[in-house]
């Protein structure tokens, strides 16, 4: 059975990105303007919030993008959750895990149906998958960076979703050559990082960094530019059988 992409593409790409910062604001728009799909992870507790903060080497405020702003700053965006409140979910209980996700999504418009979640520092254990697969969340992202381009087939895999690398990886360039090699295989390139991280001195992490990797992986017909719940809904139909 023909187990293509959309469009009969071999190849899909989708980026996340955590922590809903200021930053968010201009990503988003290198996003639209390169035509290319996004999820944002948010911590839906701290939207609109500013905290004294050091980073970098020098002191800072960080500032969450606000629960008003929303339809606009992530506009043709997905959003998903990265909980509540940013804590650790191996140290939650049920029904901890379930406040937090119930709040979170309630804040996004939805439940826990509707939205994906990256786990806050990409830190889970098998007790976090049941947890969440019980509350009916369709993914949840690690920080597990696997340098691969397998997709996750079942609900299982979909709920500890480990990415491909982050954007600013010291191999990115060979892993986005690898990507765009024509050889037949079915690849899935998940990018992630943090906008925040473009603020670092290191000119690798900066939004030239991003923009150039958008020009080399934007507007190609090959490439099924997909959110994180794209690509779900996609492998779930066939996890289905339709």
């Amino acid at each position: 059975m023909n187990r293509d992409f959309p469009g009969g593409r071999k190849k899909a790409l989708t980026f996340g990105f955590d922590d809903c910062e200021r930053y968010d604001r201009k990503l988003a728009e290198l996003f639209r303007t390169y035509k290319v799909k996004a999820t944002f992870f948010l911590i839906t507790d701290s939207l609109g919030a500013r905290i004294p903060f050091h980073r970098y080497g020098r002191d800072t405020v960080v500032e969450r993008v606000t629960a008003k702003e929303l339809p606009v700053t992530y506009r043709g965006m997905e959003l998903a959750s990265h909980t509540a409140s940013h804590h650790d979910c191996r140290h939650m209980d049920y029904e901890t895990l379930k406040s937090e996700m119930e709040r979170s999504c309630a804040a996004l418009g939805g439940s826990c149906r509707d939205y994906g979640m990256a786990y806050p520092g990409g830190l889970y254990n098998e007790t976090c998958v049941e947890y969440l697969k019980e509350l009916g969340v369709p993914y949840a992202r690690t920080a597990v960076d696997t340098h691969g381009f397998a997709v996750p087939r079942t609900r299982e895999e979909f709920l500890a979703w480990n990415p491909t690398c982050q954007y600013h990886d010291p191999d990115i360039e060979a892993i986005v050559e690898e990507f765009l090699r024509e050889d037949g295989t079915r690849k899935l390139l998940y990018i992630w990082g943090h906008s925040y991280e473009t603020e670092s001195p290191d000119p690798a992490f900066g939004f030239d960094a991003i923009e150039a990797l958008l020009k080399k992986l934007g507007g190609r017909e090959d490439i099924w530019y997909a959110s994180n719940m794209d690509i779900h809904r996609e492998e779930m139909k066939w996890e289905d059988g339709n």
